[in-house]
Parts: C-alpha cells; structure tokens; sequence
C-alpha cells in the first residue's frame, strides 16, 4: 500500500518539527505553499494540518496562520531496563543484528538533544533486536565519543549498547517520550509488518553522572507489544515493567 498523500505532508511536518526546521512557536509554510511543495489541492494539505491540529502538534490562528504548539507535556520519567534483559526474562531468545554502525557529524537536531556542538562526532549505531527470531524494535541510538570513548571498542553482537552503557556508567537521569507512528516503507522492511501499520516510538536521552552520554530512538510494532507499567502511589518511583507480547 501506497502512503497517502496528505500523510506524506504530515510526516514532512513532523520529520521538520522533531529537527528543528518548524521551531516551536513559529509559524509554518501556509497552505497554498505546501499545495505547491507537494502537487496536491490544498484540501489534502488542509486535512493534514487540521489533523495535526487535532492532535495539539499544530495550533490553527484565524487571521494568521498555523503554528507549532509548545511541546506536549510528559509524563514522568521510568527507569531504565535493556532491551536485551527484558527478551530474555521472559525465557525467550534474543539476537542483535547490525545495520550501520559509524562515526557521523552531530546533525542541527542531534546536536541538541546530546547538549553538544553542531558537527562535533558522534557514535551511530543502527540495529535491529530480534525475539525469537522476530523484529522486537529498531533502534538507533547516537553515544557521546567524549564522554563515552571506548563504545565503539564493544562487539555488539554480544552486548546490546543499552546494556553496556548501563553496566559501565552510573545512570542518574533520563527523560523519555512515546508516541504513536505509522510505518514508513523502510521501517516495515526492517520489522517485517505492512507498510503504514501502527507502531510505537521511544525518544530517551540518558544521564550519567559524567553528563549526557546517550540519545536513543526505539520503534516497535504496536500490533505485536504493549507498554505496561504498574505504580504504587506510595513510592516514590516509578519503576517499568518490561514490555509483554499481546
């Protein structure tokens, strides 16, 4: 199945707020630019950021335009379990494979989520955690080389990065969100699904007591998981539960 047209304008929309290009506050490009970016009648485009209205990711002003919202308000944040641990405690068998794995210049956007220059070099690891031989999640996670210098060092085949950041860092502070996204073509080829099927993302950037160490993105299929927490409302932290298969 082909992505539909006003989908591709709001991915576009979104793909520029999360790097930064639609800034939070500022207006975006109007509907007769986007029609025109595009091909399409301004209705598509309409109905895109009307959706994108509906879900607060927009903010619609008579007279003046569209705008970004302020960002959503998260919920607070969980403790960390690697990925690697939470497959096998559940008596099932895990299996890392890798994608890409390299050195790359820190783009505008991830320059800012690692508190780092523009352009400083970053660890990129792109890889695939696989559940009894299923897709679990895609991740790619960018790794500070200043305050992490020997990550690359690691065999990763053997190791999830997750789990030797946290065997080897103290982890003090972490923020994360999860929000809901529709498979691109590429994303389902990697998590073996159908192309615009729904699926979960989790942005988390993590402290150590050194700083800053790591950016990660996860993206699991929704038809397959769930994210299940409980909380006692006496304790004073939350604490995650790993994920179940439905």
């Amino acid at each position: 199945m082909s992505i539909p047209v006003y989908k591709k304008v709001q991915n576009y929309i979104l793909e520029s707020i999360e790097n930064d290009i639609f800034e939070e506050g500022k207006q975006i490009p109007s509907e007769h630019i986007l029609a025109k970016q595009f091909g399409v009648s301004r209705m598509t485009v309409n109905r895109a950021i009307v959706e994108l209205s509906q879900q607060g990711v927009l903010k619609r002003v008579q007279g003046s335009g569209t705008f970004v919202s302020s960002k959503r308000v998260a919920s607070p944040p969980i403790r960390i379990v690697d990925i690697s641990t939470e497959i096998l405690s559940r008596g099932s068998e895990y299996r890392i494979e890798m994608i890409a794995q390299k050195l790359q210049s820190a783009s505008k956007s991830i320059a800012k989520k690692l508190e780092i220059p523009e352009g400083e070099t970053v660890y990129f690891c792109h890889l695939l955690h696989h559940e009894n031989n299923i897709p679990l999640a895609m991740e790619k996670r960018y790794v500070s080389r200043t305050l992490v210098p020997r990550f690359f060092e690691q065999d990763f085949l053997n190791i999830s990065p997750g789990k030797y950041l946290l065997s080897h860092y103290d982890l003090v502070e972490m923020d994360q969100t999860i929000e809901a996204l529709i498979a691109t073509k590429e994303l389902a080829q990697f998590l073996q699904i159908d192309e615009n099927s729904a699926c979960l993302s989790t942005k988390r950037r993590t402290w150590s007591t050194i700083g800053l160490i790591s950016y990660a993105e996860f993206t699991y299929p929704a038809s397959r998981y769930k994210l299940q927490s409980h909380l006692t409302l006496r304790d004073t932290e939350i604490f995650n539960i790993p994920m179940d298969t439905l």
